[in-house]
């Protein structure tokens, strides 16, 4: 007898979409933590190098 149900296999598009919003979000964080630190070393060398 054939049956109607559905076996769910694999995500569905709203849960990769959800998934792919959520890393992208952590990513845009993680980039703007990357260039202040980038910017603080920048100025830190600025700094030493005018002391000098």
């Amino acid at each position: 007898m054939y049956s109607f149900r559905k076996s769910k296999k694999g995500f569905t598009l709203i849960e990769l979409m959800v998934v792919v919003a959520i890393i992208g979000v952590l990513a845009l964080l993680g980039l703007r933590v990357y260039i202040g630190q980038q910017r603080r070393a920048k100025d830190a060398i600025a700094l030493a190098n005018a002391a000098t």
